[in-house]
């Protein structure tokens, strides 16, 4: 079982079954990522939203299935926006703490063994970090009783992501860095690496690797690999 943070985009992940956010109390009041997701798969949009069983008491999660062209083939709907009543922050979060533990109770109900999902915050002006800890200790909770599940807490802000796992911006590795790749490559990624180690955490890098620079002599080739994200594991 493992509890992550990446620095990415939530509809790009291969997980088994993707979380998604609304307002329960009709169809059309989804959060930003379900509007993004749908402007990307309209047509399948159409079906998880005509699977929902309008209306969803806020803080309920639902299990929909769709065999369409997304990716994913179990969605989690979360009803944890809420567009009427004023509530307090300890509510927000017993909203966001019920949702995802419902989503969790699904997964293992359901043999699905990996679920991405974004920082629940509500649709509130709640604190990220405060919305993150009540999803992380919910997940502890229920890991020594619940079934192996994988869950993967996608957040676009680089800097959050980061602050959410406690590592040093001197010690984290920039997205967007490009290595020449000569006799010393590996070298050279592998003492980033190390930085990364002494701070603490278990993390993972994932490359591309681009080999199509022209060979213009006997070993004139050259590589440049691309640090594409990278994942820190929560502990």
């Amino acid at each position: 079982m493992c509890f992550r943070v990446e620095h990415g985009d939530v509809l790009q992940t291969g997980t088994d079954a993707l979380l998604l956010t609304i307002d329960g109390a009709k169809p059309g009041l989804e959060g930003n990522i379900a509007r993004a997701f749908a402007k990307r798969f309209p047509d399948d949009w159409e079906i998880i939203e005509g699977g929902v069983p309008f209306p969803i008491a806020l803080g309920r999660t639902v299990l929909v299935r769709n065999d369409g062209d997304a990716p994913w083939r179990s969605f989690m709907i979360a009803a944890t926006l809420h567009h009427v009543d004023i509530i307090d922050d300890g509510t927000k979060l017993e909203v966001i703490r019920r949702a995802f533990r419902e989503a969790l109770l699904l997964c293992g109900r359901h043999a699905i063994s990996s679920l991405a999902t974004t920082v629940l915050t509500g649709g509130w002006r709640i604190d990220a970090v405060r919305a993150f800890s009540t999803m992380k200790l919910e997940y502890q909770r229920m890991s020594a009783t619940s079934k192996p599940l994988d869950v993967l807490i996608c957040v676009a802000d680089e800097q959050l992501a980061r602050q959410l796992c406690g590592i040093p911006s001197e010690c984290a590795l920039s997205i967007s860095e490009y290595y020449l790749v000569t006799d010393m490559a590996d070298k050279a990624i592998f003492d980033r690496i190390t930085s990364i180690t002494a701070a603490g955490r278990q993390f993972e890098v994932r490359v591309g690797c681009q080999t199509d620079v022209p060979a213009t002599g006997a070993f004139v080739c050259e590589t440049f690999v691309m640090v594409k994200y990278v994942v820190y594991e929560v502990t």
